[in-house]
């Protein structure tokens, strides 16, 4: 239920308190029950003492029954409803204090989400605070109660409290839809109380009513810390013998031997966080010379960060800060060691040389995380075929076993992950340079399949995938150096990559750091848009003259899945892609490749091998699929006529064609294209894809669950590039319907 049903419930039990001279009194009838036992049944009224009827309604069995009233101290009514066995029921209706309607219902009892709708002082609804209710508490390991409070339509919502797993206060404050807003009391896993304020463009309304403050509430406004500190508990066991040996000459003085183990604790990365976080709170970092070791430590963690600081000093007057600073990092890797997404921003490397200090302020702020991590959105529609779901799950599997340490997937250097398990290598390589393009082509196919990085078999390929792109994010905000002329494809990949994971999450706002890497990487794909008589996209990060339907295609989709995770992106740019796949469309609903009419684009060699006629409508395809996003993001609806006429176009299925009619771009844009259209469309190319897709599917040896690097541009990015695509494809034709 609401808070503010679940406070004015709690009016209806006041008679279990002990009665208070100066307090309410209450009238109820009571009746002996079965085991013997005097419950209250019958009339209830709760009676201030200047006689205000606070509550008034019935009992039965000992649990309230019927219609109730409740009222403010004034006489003004408070809320009106009714009680079935002691469970909200029916139509319920809350008043301010004033008399202003503050929020009605219509309730079933028994059932845990409750949709409310608030209004504000004006009356009209308020869509801040309206939505599906329901109660929410996790649980440690061991059975303890880890959080506890409300959730509004899946966001934390209203007071929460938050414990450690012996019982001990955690955290307490409020949240708006997932954002903490006002004061938040932390308490540290050694006692240890902080206050950290926040802010948020949705402040919390009047009827939030705080309660008192707790013990430790009081402690954090009169005294930092309490008065018996005790040792923050270990993270973790012993450190295997190479990772204590690095440690160990991290207190070392020798300059040499620390410079060493600190380039060797860069590879190691977030796996030696506890044990160095350990080590740091071991020291005595009042005393000189342990501060002076401590300073190696705290290098050491920074290393395994990837090279990021976080304003350690070596002076022994700094250690009442140094120890804050080592309580707030046990906390955080306390609470999120297992946060993959908080992690891959925490290890990537820092795109600039401003970036490279962490903020431990702002990752403070993730403690107890934004809320709960919620089950896998649904990513297989009921009549999906099953044969679609399996090539589908194989293809993840493939790519999920081929992918880099560091998070990359390599266009042509995939075959070593064969060879590493004693396996003939894969073969069907492409060109490097592409290893941003198929690294968020790859990370797309996993988030569209309805994998999450919080949770599910392949959350950690997706976290160092999300990792590693962020690492590559240059000054400019472009991701990686430019080492193919058609790098702005791989730029918009990654973006909308990142966009589609910040999405999947319950709580977006629980990544500031890949925000920001979009907001960079959004201003990029806008400083290169065309502003001349040629709307929309081409190859340069600066404007020129040209543009294409491919390109142009991967900047909108970039842009509109930034602006779906709240990125700002200018209208000009939705404009720009609308007018130019207008521009391009013939009287027949055909998209053009660069001008209208015009054919896909092909490598001069492989013109025969893949003739235009068996090509497919990949440019009409990647045409559709941009009306639909920009409708989307704008609200402005799509030209029907031409989405009908782009259907028509689309009938022509996909086809594993020997004579060259593997065209795997325009199953790629055909499939999101028919997922877009819905209907017949849908159901059409998913037959499609079960016939001639999932057919060709490799399915023994080492490159089982991949395809081949065929079709029009296998040769650049190669086997990883196709089986990305089509499990896009396939994800688009097994998914509900949006």
């Amino acid at each position: 239920m609401s808070g503010d049903l679940a406070k004015l419930c709690a009016l209806a039990v006041v008679v279990l308190l002990p009665p208070q001279d100066d307090g309410p009194r209450v009238e109820v009838d009571r009746e002996t029950g079965r085991d013997g036992v005097e419950v209250r049944d019958g009339k209830y009224r709760c009676i201030a003492a200047d006689g205000v009827v606070l509550a008034e309604g019935r009992y039965r069995d000992g649990a309230p029954q019927g219609k109730w009233t409740f009222r403010f101290p004034n006489g003004e009514e408070r809320a009106r409803g009714y009680f079935q066995s002691g469970l909200p029921t029916r139509d319920w209706r809350l008043w301010r204090a004033d008399g202003e309607l503050l929020a009605e219902a219509e309730l079933e009892a028994g059932e845990p989400r409750e949709v409310w709708t608030y209004f504000d002082a004006d009356g009209e609804p308020d869509p801040v605070h309206s939505g599906t209710y329901r109660a929410y508490e996790s649980r440690w390991p061991n059975g303890a109660v880890r959080d506890r409070g409300r959730l509004l339509d899946g966001r934390p919502h209203g007071d929460w409290i938050g414990l450690w797993s012996d019982g001990g206060p955690r955290e307490r404050g409020v949240f708006v839809r997932g954002k903490r807003v006002g004061p938040w009391t932390f308490v540290h896993a050694d006692g240890t109380v902080a206050q950290v304020p926040f802010g948020t463009d949705a402040p919390a309304p009047e009827w939030y009513g705080r309660p008192e403050p707790t013990e430790y509430e009081r402690a954090a406004a009169d005294e930092p810390a309490p008065a018996e500190a005790r040792e923050l508990p270990r993270l973790a066991g012993d450190p295997e013998p190479e990772l204590a040996a690095l440690i160990s000459e991290l207190a070392t003085s020798d300059a040499g031997r620390r410079q060493q183990a600190l380039k060797r604790l860069l590879a190691i990365g977030p796996r030696a966080v506890p044990f160095l976080i350990d080590a740091l709170a071991a020291r005595d970092l009042a005393d000189a010379a342990e501060a002076r070791r401590a300073a190696g430590l705290a290098e050491g963690l920074a290393a395994a960060c990837r090279g990021r600081s976080f304003g350690w000093s070596p002076e022994p007057a700094s250690a009442a800060q140094n120890a804050a600073r080592v309580r707030r990092w046990h906390s955080l890797w306390s609470l999120t060691s297992g946060d993959g997404v908080l992690w891959g921003v925490i290890c990537a490397a820092p795109a600039t040389k401003e970036e490279a200090a962490l903020d431990l302020d702002e990752l403070t702020r993730w403690i107890g995380g934004a809320g709960p991590g919620g089950a896998a959105r649904p990513a297989r529609a009921e009549d999906a075929p099953d044969e679609l779901v399996a090539a589908l799950d194989r293809a993840l599997d493939w790519l999920a076993a081929h992918q880099d340490e560091s998070g990359r997937f390599s266009p042509d250097a995939f075959g070593k992950h064969c060879e590493a398990r004693g396996e003939t290598a894969c073969v069907g390589e492409g060109s490097g340079g592409h290893e941003v393009g198929v690294t968020g082509l790859a990370l797309l196919a996993f988030l569209r399949a309805g994998e999450r990085v919080d949770s599910g078999e392949h959350a950690d390929a997706i976290a160092r995938a999300a990792g590693w792109l962020l690492s590559q994010q240059v000054a400019g905000g472009v991701f990686g150096r430019r080492k193919a002329y058609e790098h702005f494809y791989s730029h918009c990949i990654a973006t909308m990559a990142l966009s589609e994971l910040l999405a999947s999450l319950d709580s977006p706002d629980r990544a500031p750091g890949i925000r920001r890497a979009i907001e960079r990487a959004v201003g990029a794909i806008e400083q290169a848009r065309n502003t001349g008589d040629v709307p929309g996209w081409r190859y340069e990060f600066q404007p020129e003259n040209e543009a294409d339907t491919s390109v142009t295609g991967w900047a909108i989709h970039a842009l509109c899945g930034a602006r779906r995770v709240g990125v700002a992106v200018e209208e000009a740019s939705f404009e720009a892609g609308l007018a130019l796949i207008d521009a391009f469309t013939g009287d027949d609903g055909r998209v053009g490749y660069d001008s209208k009419g015009s054919l896909s684009a092909r490598v001069a060699d492989l013109i025969e091998a893949y003739p235009y006629d068996l090509a497919g409508e990949p440019m009409t395809a990647v045409g559709t699929t941009v009306r639909a996003a920009v409708a989307e993001a704008t609200g402005v609806p799509a030209d029907a006529d031409a989405l009908a006429k782009h259907a028509e176009l689309l009938k022509r299925p996909p086809t594993w064609d020997p004579r060259g009619g593997r065209d795997v771009y325009y199953w790629l844009w055909g499939a999101q294209a028919a997922h877009a259209l819905g209907g017949g469309a849908r159901k059409a190319w998913g037959e499609a894809l079960k016939t001639e897709l999932a057919y060709h599917q490799e399915v023994r040896g080492e490159a089982e669950g991949s395809w081949s690097a065929t079709g029009v541009w296998g040769h650049a990015g190669g086997r990883v590039y196709t089986t990305a695509a089509i499990a896009i494809a396939l994800a688009a034709a097994v998914r509900p319907l949006d």
